[in-house]
C-alpha cells in the first residue's frame, strides 16, 4: 500500500515539517527548475503548468509567486497534501485534482495542453514497467517545445553504491543540521535511509533506465542536471 495515498499523517507531517533538510540539495534543484524553465519560456506568459504528485504545492507556489500571470494544476492522490496546497496556493490561476496517477492520466485526453509539467519525489512510487507508461503520457499532454522536469530519487546500480550514497544522504543531512545551528538534532535522521528502502511504495529506478526511457519516448534535450548521492534532477523537451 502507499502511505501517501492513505493520508498517513504521521509521515505526511513529518515530510513537510522536515523536507528542506532531509532531501539532499532541495534549494538547489528549485532553483535549478526555475533556471530551466525561463531557459525555455523567458518572456511567455499565458502558460499551463501542471504539477504530478504536488504534496504541499511547495514548487507550484515558488513557480507561481515568481510567475504568476500563468495556469496552474496540481495534481497529488493524497487528499491531506491536496488541502496543505489549497492552503498555500491561495490566489492565481490555480486548480486542484484529488486523483491518483492512474485516474488522472487515464481519463485526460488533452493531447498537447501542457507547456510544462514538472515533478519532485513522487514518480519513484510509481513501478517501473509503469513509469514508460507515465513518461509517455506526459509527452502526449505537452505541447510541442514544452518542458518536463522531474526532481526525485533513484536506484543505485549495486549494494555497494548504495551503502555509499546512503551515508552521502545521512553526512549531507547531518552537515546541514551543523551550519543551521541545529547540533541537537545530528544523528536524528540517520535511520532515514533504511526506512526509505523498507516502504513498499518506494520503488525507484535506476537514472539510466529512466533517461532511456525519455529518448525512447521522444523527448529530446534529456539530461542529468544535477545529482547528489540517489537525489537527481533530470529533464526533456518535446
Amino acid at each position: 500500500m502507499n502511505n501517501w495515498l492513505d493520508d498517513n499523517k504521521e509521515q505526511i507531517d513529518y515530510y513537510v515539517s522536515s523536507k528542506d533538510i532531509i532531501l539532499i540539495e532541495r534549494k538547489k534543484h528549485l532553483e535549478l527548475m526555475v533556471e530551466l524553465f525561463c531557459s525555455y519560456f523567458s518572456g511567455k506568459t499565458g502558460l499551463r503548468f501542471l504539477d504530478i504528485g504536488c504534496g504541499d504545492g511547495a514548487l507550484s507556489k515558488m513557480m507561481c509567486d515568481l510567475f504568476s500571470e500563468n495556469e496552474f494544476h496540481l495534481l497529488d492522490g493524497s487528499k491531506m497534501m491536496i488541502e496543505k496546497a489549497k492552503e498555500n496556493l491561495k490566489s492565481g490561476k490555480v486548480s486542484f485534482f484529488n486523483e491518483t496517477f492512474e485516474n488522472f492520466f487515464g481519463k485526460n485526453t488533452n493531447e498537447n495542453y501542457y507547456d510544462f509539467i514538472y515533478s519532485s519525489l513522487a514518480i519513484h512510487h510509481v513501478e517501473h514497467h509503469k513509469k514508460l507508461e507515465l513518461y509517455s503520457k506526459i509527452y502526449t499532454l505537452l505541447k510541442q517545445g514544452g518542458l518536463f522536469i522531474n526532481i526525485d530519487v533513484v536506484l543505485p546500480a549495486a549494494l555497494k553504491t548504495e551503502a555509499i550514497q546512503f551515508k552521502m544522504w545521512t553526512d549531507y543531512i547531518n552537515v546541514l543540521l551543523k551550519s543551521s545551528k541545529r547540533e541537537n538534532e545530528i544523528g536524528t535522521h540517520d535511520n532515514l535511509p533504511d526506512i526509505y528502502k523498507g516502504k513498499s511504495e518506494n520503488k525507484p529506478s535506476s537514472l539510466i533506465s529512466q533517461l532511456n526511457m525519455l529518448n525512447d519516448i521522444g523527448f529530446r534535450d534529456v539530461e542529468c542536471y544535477h545529482k547528489y548521492g540517489i537525489f537527481v534532477l533530470i529533464g526533456g523537451v518535446k
